[in-house]
């Protein structure tokens, strides 16, 4: 079964080895990476939840089940990383935050759906947009929120739930999901000469994706290892997708539901991790930490893959 895991999980890791030696040799230009990113981002991604969401009754997209267990799991670890953090190795509250943020933020669309799509299919895609309303309406904006009071930002609480609501209105994911839903909601099938072009849209976003987390590698400074890179990677990589593992097997979610959460659980630290550590004070820490759980990740995701296929969850 090794050699299937390897087979499984190689593709992956040599199209980020490929963005990464294509930006890092000045083949593919930074500024090209960028469009790309925007892209997959803005288009490719909103088309893949578009998709997703359409293809099957809003009910069976949308489990509540795994809304709770995975965002509670996810939303619980934030809690803890942020306690540790403060309370064992006296952080302030805003680098604590970023580095709560660190252990329970994956990068579920660059780096988890690529791999979830290859051993478990199209049943990942729901599960997929679920995540991303999880992410955006939960994870992200109560690590910003903490961060920017740790700063001492004089911003009402009102101000902040404005700034945050306006950012999400923004999002192209989020737009997608609340498109998505709607059109689900209502009954509506999109004619094929709408549906195909939004399926087309929607293929290429997974090795796209996985380019571009190697060419943003590329250009990220990992010299000098920033202490605590290490307790933000092993939460990560270890506790994350241990805790949502444990808890959706509690809840008794369906094997393919439960396996695409563990996989996404197991993903790295999500991509724009540096940049909100750099509006923080926390670039070095932030970029090193994804380096390292990008890289790291070939080996648990590895692990993971074995242990899904070993139980039966996945074919392998």
């Amino acid at each position: 079964m090794i050699f299937s895991v390897l087979g499984i999980i190689a593709p992956v890791f040599i199209i980020i080895a490929t963005g990464y030696t294509a930006v890092r040799s000045g083949y593919v230009e930074e500024g090209t990476l960028r469009g790309l990113g925007a892209f997959v981002f803005k288009i490719a991604m909103p088309a893949l939840i578009l998709s997703a969401i359409t293809s099957a009754p809003l009910g069976q997209t949308m489990n509540h089940t795994y809304l709770l267990g995975y965002g509670g799991a996810t939303f619980g670890l934030f809690v803890f990383g942020f306690v540790v953090s403060r309370r064992v190795f006296g952080r302030e509250v805003t680098p604590a935050a970023v580095r709560a943020l660190g252990v329970c933020g994956s990068n579920t669309g660059f780096m988890g759906y690529p791999i979830a799509i290859m051993v478990i299919g199209p049943a990942s895609a729901g599960v997929f947009a679920q995540n991303m309303v999880i992410e955006n309406m939960l994870i992200l904006p109560a690590a910003m929120a903490i961060a920017e009071a740790g700063l001492g930002r004089p911003r009402s609480r009102r101000a902040l739930l404005r700034v945050m609501a306006m950012s999400l209105a923004r999002n192209p994911l989020m737009i997608a999901i609340v498109l998505g839903a709607t059109i689900s909601a209502a009954g509506i099938t999109p004619p094929q000469p709408i549906a195909k072009p939004i399926s087309m849209l929607a293929a290429v976003a997974a090795p796209l994706a996985l380019f571009v987390v190697g060419g943003t590698l590329a250009g990220l400074e990992t010299d000098n290892l920033p202490t605590g890179v290490g307790r933000v990677v092993a939460g990560k990589l270890i506790l994350h997708p241990a805790l949502v593992a444990l808890v959706l097997w509690a809840l008794e979610v369906d094997p393919a539901t439960f396996a695409t959460g563990v996989i996404f659980a197991g993903s790295p630290i999500m991509g724009m991790y540096p940049i909100i550590g750099g509006r923080f004070g926390e670039g070095k820490l932030t970029a090193t930490a994804l380096f390292v759980a990008t890289v790291c990740s070939a080996i648990t995701l590895s692990v993971i893959l074995w242990l899904l296929g070993h139980w039966g969850l996945v074919e392998i």
